[in-house]
């Protein structure tokens, strides 16, 4: 997903979803401009791989555009 490529990615530790697996989420705009909250799971293969699970993917609410516009 390419909000991962985006420099001003906003990502936080989504403590009340993690009791299963360590879940985040991101605000980032896509390579189409449109920002984009993603919640996903980051596992390292080893120091130079990384492995990424989307769970769901959506258009940012205006209170996410806000904090993320806030936070640049």
């Amino acid at each position: 997903m390419s909000i991962f490529r985006d420099l001003g990615i906003r990502s936080i530790f989504d403590e009340d979803h993690s009791i299963v697996e360590k879940r985040w989420i991101a605000l980032g705009v896509a390579a189409t401009g449109v920002l984009l909250a993603v919640v996903y799971t980051w596992t390292e293969k080893d120091q130079e791989n990384v492995s990424v699970r989307i769970i769901p993917a959506r258009r940012a609410t205006t209170a996410e555009q806000s904090t993320y516009e806030d936070s640049l």
